[in-house]
């Protein structure tokens, strides 16, 4: 996953690049979450 900020003029555009990757970090989240657990 990699989140592009080149093209980001506005703290608006930043914001949608977070928002259209947001259910990656859900997910890596509950991945971390269970990696965690392992340990």
């Amino acid at each position: 996953m990699n989140l592009d900020f080149s093209k980001c003029k506005t703290k608006e555009d930043v914001e949608k690049v977070f928002k259209e990757h947001q259910q990656d970090f859900k997910v890596l989240k509950k991945i971390k979450q269970i990696g965690d657990k392992n340990e």
